[in-house]
């Protein structure tokens, strides 16, 4: 599958493959949100403020289940690309393997 394919997405899409969740590719609406994060890193390593939140464990599941998961209304606190300063924002996800 060529991944340019959701460079125009309206919405931001990653990628990661295998157990470590390695960032595979980010589209532009991603990036612009939340920074152009290196590929090849693991998503511990490229977020690591969001150790704490259980965030990890749902990809670990949804790779370990093959059950899709999609989280509404959930909040995330980073530094965002797009902010001064750390805040708090709340997006809607959908993880499937």
């Amino acid at each position: 599958m060529r991944l340019e394919m959701f460079d125009p997405a309206p919405i931001g899409v990653v990628f990661t493959r295998g157990p470590e969740h390695r960032l595979a590719y980010t589209n532009a609406v991603y990036r612009k949100t939340f920074g152009d994060r290196p590929l090849g890193r693991p998503l511990r390593r490229t977020f690591p403020d969001l150790a704490q939140s259980g965030y990890f464990d749902i990809f670990d599941r949804v790779l370990a289940t093959g059950e899709a998961e999609v989280l509404t209304a959930v909040p995330i606190d980073l530094d965002f690309a797009d902010s001064p300063r750390e805040e708090t924002r709340y997006f809607t996800f959908s993880i499937s393997r």
